[in-house]
């Protein structure tokens, strides 16, 4: 294989060797939302059914989103965890859809699983927040502030309370 340095600027000014480079660029990009898209609906479908059936939640970390993002590629894929092969037997019968292209997007994917983690996680901390406080305010019969406070010392300290102990063990 032969390698030539330039620098970026350079390979841009050939417009005969930029089009078919930015043309897979955005097909690259396409396939990828088309990919997020499909996992983040069906990661809420596997959830849905497992609550609706009482069953345990798995774990939601970069490995079980990599999962998701492989088996709505993927059919072929060897996936031994059950329940999700299951939800996704379902979720092919109520959303059938056209299967997005992963030929040599292995990096891509498992880089966008990191991606959506980290957005699950910051939309969870986010909202559950906002929730907590309504909760702690409505049951307790405190400010906002104090329950702010309340439940920053349910978590961060040793609770001193029995209201900090049952919120906290709740």
């Amino acid at each position: 294989m032969t390698r030539i340095k330039m620098r970026i600027g350079s390979f841009l000014q050939y417009s005969y060797l930029t089009q078919p480079f930015l043309q897979t660029i955005t097909n690259t990009v396409k396939e990828l939302s088309y990919i997020q898209y499909l996992a983040s609906v069906f990661i809420n479908f596997h959830y849905i059914r497992l609550l609706e059936e009482e069953k345990e939640l798995a774990v939601l970390d970069q490995s079980f989103i990599l999962k998701c993002c492989t088996i709505v590629t993927d059919t072929k894929s060897i996936n031994r965890d059950v329940e999700l092969v299951s939800s996704f037997e379902q979720f092919c019968e109520l959303h059938p859809y056209p299967k997005p292209q992963n030929e040599y997007m292995g990096n891509f994917i498992c880089a966008l699983s990191r991606q959506m983690c980290t957005n699950i996680i910051n939309h969870v901390v986010m909202n559950t927040s906002h929730h907590m406080i309504k909760y702690v305010r409505f049951k307790y019969t405190l400010d906002k502030k104090d329950a702010r406070q309340f439940i920053y010392d349910s978590f961060n300290t040793y609770p001193n309370t029995k209201e900090q102990w049952e919120f906290k063990e709740w």
